[in-house]
């Protein structure tokens, strides 16, 4: 008896989480993009730019030691066969470019461009790689691997080193008649994105050989970093105003993502991590997604150390349409058509704090057993349940009747989160 009146004086003592109020992006620097800008990849200080213009492809790498006056370092003609590029990814002393199919061309054979970045000031294509029966490829890499998925055919491609033509091997993955639309990598795991939306896991502790997940787990990750991923629903449309929602997820063991956030109302098409961050913004290329406005929001999300489901630090700003974004540690480079942009959080979101408490989340009875009622959300919301340890003990979408099943749960303390609100519970 006594235990459960301390359980319960801490119910209404102690705090929850809650984000924190906006703040605005500092723009550290930009630089003018000569040609239209379609894609980009950064690594350490050097800016890899792919642009477009009069059917003629350029790369242009620019040297972003300092941030507040990028400088131009070379620009190299690229033959793509007169279609721009549509995703690049930089691994050590290699950018990998991949491009959309070439034109005139039967079947459709979207291109991988290996090319040599060991010395930025002049890089030089080694290879062109092409992969047939898709119009979008997606890449990804580790270590001295690249992988590669097509959106219309369910099969992991795998190179060692440079592609020169040919496949080091290939593997099926969960097939989907919605097709895939990404991929990603963190440490030894990758991240099959489907546009259903679902997802499938690859365990590449050997690179050389993966280990897909036998099918695919409903949800959306996109980027990844440390012990968290993240994912975008695809956008919807209300009276011209474009929204969707932020998926966060706790990779704590990342052949098993647990959703432990989400933020409705979150708009982009574009999400990328970085170190304790995330960055999301609309898309306006005609390559891609476009949003209702040509004026998107770049939104920067800085996640406080400890809890994997800590406050989230929201800052904004406006800028043009932006056709790709890529973040290094935590800052963002926004590529729009003609400009390249590089933004950080203020020192008042990076500086240390403790999570703030989050909106109280209505719940009856409390103490609970057997049925837990939030009259305020809507069926299908998905609540998770959290010991005082922090582990997931229960995530499950609410009833029609609004209703959770809690009898399976052991006595004790625990922390109820859905949506943007939190409240603490306490199971007899």
């Amino acid at each position: 008896m006594v235990t459960r009146y301390l359980l319960l004086a801490a119910l209404l003592t102690g705090g929850g989480l809650n984000d924190s109020a906006q703040a605005a992006l500092t723009q550290l620097g930009s630089i003018a993009v000569p040609t239209y800008g379609t894609t980009l990849a950064v690594s350490n200080t050097t800016a890899y730019v792919l642009t477009a213009a009069a059917g003629v492809q350029h790369l242009l790498t620019y040297d972003v030691s300092n941030a507040a006056a990028p400088q131009l370092l070379s620009s190299l003609v690229l033959d793509t066969g007169g279609v721009p590029a549509r995703h690049a990814v930089v691994n050590g002393t290699m950018l990998y470019v991949s491009t959309f199919p070439r034109l005139n061309t039967y079947p459709s054979s979207p291109a991988i461009l290996t090319i040599d970045v060991s010395n930025p000031s002049r890089p030089v294509v080694r290879s062109t790689t092409y992969l047939v029966g898709g119009t979008d490829l997606f890449l990804a890499a580790r270590g001295n691997y690249l992988y590669a998925v097509l959106d219309q055919v369910p099969t992991l491609y795998i190179y060692e080193g440079i592609p020169d033509g040919i496949t080091l091997s290939s593997m099926n993955l969960p097939y989907s008649l919605s097709g895939l639309v990404g991929l990603s990598i963190n440490g030894t795991t990758g991240y099959v994105q489907y546009a259903n939306p679902a997802f499938s896991t690859l365990d590449l502790t050997v690179p050389k050989r993966p280990v897909s997940s036998p099918g695919t787990t409903p949800g959306t990750i996109m980027a990844a970093n440390g012990t968290r991923a993240y994912g975008l629903q695809q956008p919807t449309y209300a009276a011209s105003v474009p929204s969707n929602t932020l998926y966060i997820y706790d990779t704590s063991s990342p052949l098993a993502p647990t959703l432990v956030r989400s933020l409705p109302g979150t708009f982009g098409t574009r999400v990328a991590a970085g170190e304790q961050c995330v960055f999301t913004i609309g898309a306006t290329s005609p390559f891609v997604a476009a949003v209702a406005s040509s004026s998107v929001p770049l939104r920067g999300y800085y996640l406080p150390a400890g809890a994997a489901s800590a406050a989230l630090e929201a800052v904004a700003v406006t800028t043009q349409g932006a056709n790709d974004l890529a973040v290094v540690g935590t800052k963002a480079y926004v590529l729009t058509d003609t400009n390249l942009a590089i933004y950080t959080f203020p020192s008042t979101v990076t500086a240390t704090r403790g999570p703030a408490a989050l909106a109280p989340l209505p719940l009856y009875p409390n103490p609970a057993h057997g049925l837990l009622t939030l009259p305020k959300l809507a069926a299908g919301t998905l609540v998770s349940l959290y010991d005082v340890t922090g582990r997931c003990c229960l995530q499950a979408p609410l009833s029609a009747s609004r209703s959770l099943d809690i009898s399976a749960l052991p006595a004790g303390l625990y922390q109820v989160r859905a949506a943007d609100a939190s409240s603490k519970l306490l199971v007899e």
